[in-house]
């Protein structure tokens, strides 16, 4: 846009002023020195200034900087700790009352004195001596199978030492299998263990034979019941009934 000079306070005017902001000229008879001629006919242009049509540029606008609280120590994860604030004593904790808590449940189940819910577990020291009586007698015709009692060698392998006798006048060739139940099972129920009692050479009429054979137990000797809580029941070598 074009500008023009006030001829009396000199101030920049624009062409379409009709009155000095600076001085409150009246600008209607004056005319615009664009116009005007020197006296010497040359004509003087009038002092012009262009301006663009550009706005000023906005002042800048200052930048407060900013603070950052600095992180209390409260709100820091101690040494040690994870995303959830756990510290190691924590875990302690938790792991001694876990431990209580399994002790107690352990004992008001009597698991100390049963074995650990039920379960037995073997010491060596202990199994040395048979903790099993003997068993009650087995018959089966004139043979008779007595003095029954369980113990582990010194390889830790179950055996049974056993009387059998021959109750006939004739003699007996005896091959029997020895099944150990309780005595409330079934005659067809599992048993609990089992060993065979076979005789070479064959028992004279009225004789009596003591043998120690290996015992096939479904567990340790510790979990059989007591020795008057079972019986000893004699088939054939070979039976399909088991």
């Amino acid at each position: 846009m074009l500008s023009w000079t006030c001829p009396k306070c000199g101030g920049v005017l624009d062409v379409t002023d009709v009155e000095c902001p600076h001085c409150s000229e009246s600008l209607a008879s004056i005319e615009p020195a664009a116009n005007r001629t020197s006296a010497s006919g040359d004509s003087q242009p009038a002092a012009v200034s262009r301006r663009t049509d550009r706005p000023d540029p906005a002042p800048a606008t200052a930048v407060l900087p900013v603070e950052v609280p600095e992180p209390s120590p409260e709100a820091e994860p101690a040494a040690g700790s994870n995303a959830l604030g756990l510290q190691r004593r924590h875990y302690l904790l938790f792991a001694v009352a876990l431990v209580v808590f399994v002790g107690a449940a352990v004992w008001l189940s009597g698991g100390f004195d049963d074995g650990i819910f039920g379960l037995r577990f073997e010491d060596p020291g202990e199994m040395d001596e048979s903790p099993v009586e003997t068993f009650a007698i087995g018959v089966r015709g004139d043979i008779e199978v007595s003095g029954v009692r369980p113990y582990y060698d010194d390889e830790y392998q179950a055996h049974v030492k056993l009387f059998v006798a021959n109750h006939s006048d004739q003699e007996r060739a005896v091959a029997l299998r020895a099944l150990m139940r309780v005595k409330e099972a079934g005659p067809r129920s599992v048993p609990i263990a089992t060993f065979d009692v076979v005789t070479v050479p064959p028992l004279g009429p009225n004789e009596g034979r003591e043998l120690d054979v290996s015992l096939n137990a479904m567990g340790t000797l510790q979990s059989f019941p007591r020795w008057d809580e079972m019986r000893v029941d004699l088939e054939p070598i070979g039976s399909t009934q088991q």
